[in-house]
């Protein structure tokens, strides 16, 4: 990828909606989550992988799409963006990096600006886990116990440091229902194979909160019988309000 200029024209517009360049374009405009640019980008499609280089060259939270890629697409897609990560680097960039992965792994000794980014980010306090000790059953059982809402989040995070647990299944209209968020949409992406049934009707219902989470896993885990729900994910998008111009989120 070090060649490549298609991320650095000055001239860049939109492509057509009707093309997946265009549904791809407007994916990163409009809240498409990472992981599916992620995952579709590891599998070879190459327009993606040109536009979230371009969206770290540029967009709000270049940081989390810079560190997701570093960790599974090839070094050569990404090492020569080290320029970039060096530069765009600033004073509340330390409380967020994570210097124990690529690319700062890769990037530390290139630059004195870059190691002192990491070297402040590995004397921040490390995030407390209040459920460290709790056995994967405990944590299970608190998750069926509705009186203990409140601590459904931090249980899915602490869930999401261990092995896949495809026990969550059985729950999960329960935590949907209780609306804990992203720690329930990490904890059952992270289930693979296991979770394709869910996620088909996940994927075929834009509107359910784990609309995208399924969308991600079809792409990482499923089948050609999977590609419709996958394009009509892309498809979704161009029916969602623009964020603004001059505005790029994830």
């Amino acid at each position: 990828m070090s060649g490549d200029t298609e991320d650095s024209d000055p001239d860049w517009c939109y492509a057509s909606p009707r093309t997946l360049l265009g549904s791809l374009q407007r994916g990163l405009g409009r809240g498409a989550p990472l992981g599916v640019l992620e995952v579709l980008g590891r599998a070879g499609v190459g327009e993606v992988v040109a536009e979230v280089r371009r969206y770290i060259r540029s967009g709000e939270r270049w940081l989390e799409a810079l560190e997701t890629v570093a960790r599974s697409w090839p070094i050569r897609w990404w090492d020569d963006l080290y320029p970039v990560g060096a530069g765009r680097l600033n004073s509340t960039t330390p409380d967020q990096i994570l210097w124990r992965s690529a690319p700062w792994t890769a990037w530390t000794e290139r630059s004195s600006r870059i190691a002192t980014a990491v070297d402040a980010a590995k004397r921040r306090p490390a995030p407390t886990r209040p459920y460290a000790d709790t056995t994967t059953r405990a944590l299970l059982d608190l998750l069926r116990d509705t009186g203990r809402v409140t601590d459904w989040r931090p249980a899915l995070r602490e869930l999401r440091r261990r092995p896949p647990e495809p026990a969550l299944l059985e729950i999960v209209d329960t935590l949907v229902a209780a609306d804990v968020g992203h720690p329930l949409a990490a904890a059952m992406g992270q289930l693979g194979t296991v979770a394709l049934p869910a996620a088909r009707t996940w994927a075929t219902t834009p509107r359910h909160p784990l609309f995208w989470t399924g969308v991600r896993l079809l792409a990482a885990h499923g089948g050609q019988a999977d590609v419709p729900a996958l394009v009509a994910g892309l498809d979704c998008l161009d029916s969602r309000p623009p964020t603004g111009a001059g505005t790029t989120t994830w």
